[in-house]
């Protein structure tokens, strides 16, 4: 059961993750920068602001397919840096970053606190790299670029990992386990104790817990003690043992060494 689980958790993870490459929203957009952004821009559970969409962007040789861009030399409303918001959290996060500049440091982080930072070539060197974030439960990443005046660059291949949340599949798992264990704690019975040290306490215990000679020997010496009989040779076992148990167990003698293990059958029998 827990590892079938285990494997529905991570099929539920699995399933829920993406990549989001902005090729059916770039179908018609062309490749000159226009600096009219396309924001906010939402894709699945991402919501990108900032930037404009564009399909085989000029100049861009290192990603001639969809891509996020935002630059800073004309237009308006395009930003550095650009943001992407996501309506549940995720993990496994990451992006390719294109530089469409000179050599500039790029710099992703995250509301987490995590961060990374590169130098990128020149757009005319195809500078571009996989940024990736470690986090768990991430909600909001920024890209920006090192140049706060002129920027130019575009993201592609965004890749998260959906937390998994409770799923009625997941539910209903757990709920099958919790059953599972209900159960089997019904047919595995009370639980009885194995054959006792010479440490066991055997003092108000009943005679149906006795499971081996030592402990019946103990326990039997209890039961006489609390009758307050003699312990000579005098009188015979049963008279040790107050209430229906004398019956029950028989009359074996004190000295007599058989009564030790002769009598157990009876005394499982013996009500406290």
């Amino acid at each position: 059961m827990k590892r079938f689980l285990i494997l529905l958790w991570a099929a539920t993870a699995a399933l829920s993750a993406g990549t989001i490459d902005f090729e059916a929203e770039t179908a018609n957009a062309g490749g000159f920068l226009t600096g009219i952004p396309d924001s906010p821009l939402t894709i699945g559970v991402a919501t990108f602001t900032g930037g404009e969409l564009r399909r085989g962007e000029i100049g861009l040789i290192a990603d001639q397919s969809g891509v996020y861009a935002t630059q800073g030399v004309f237009g308006f409303g395009e930003t550095n840096p650009l943001t992407i918001l996501f309506a549940a959290p995720v993990s496994g996060f990451s992006v390719n970053v294109l530089n469409g500049d000179n050599t500039a440091t790029y710099t992703i982080s995250d509301d987490l606190g995590d961060s990374i930072s590169a130098s990128l070539p020149s757009a005319g060197s195809g500078g571009a790299k996989i940024f990736s974030l470690p986090g768990m439960g991430i909600r909001r990443v920024d890209i920006s670029s090192s140049n706060a005046d002129g920027w130019n660059f575009a993201i592609d291949d965004v890749i998260s990992v959906a937390a998994p949340e409770p799923s009625p599949q997941l539910l209903l798992a757990l709920g099958l386990l919790l059953l599972g264990l209900v159960a089997k704690r019904k047919l595995g019975g009370p639980r009885t104790m194995a054959t006792p040290d010479s440490s066991y306490e055997h003092t108000g215990e009943t005679f149906s817990t006795i499971r081996s000679g030592a402990h019946a020997n103990a326990r039997v010496d209890t039961a006489r003690g609390a009758a307050g009989a003699d312990d000579d040779d005098r009188f015979g076992r049963s008279q040790r043992i107050p209430g229906p148990a004398r019956g029950d167990y028989g009359s074996g003698h004190v000295s007599g060494g058989g009564y030790r293990h002769g009598y157990i059958a009876n005394l499982e029998r013996i009500a406290p």
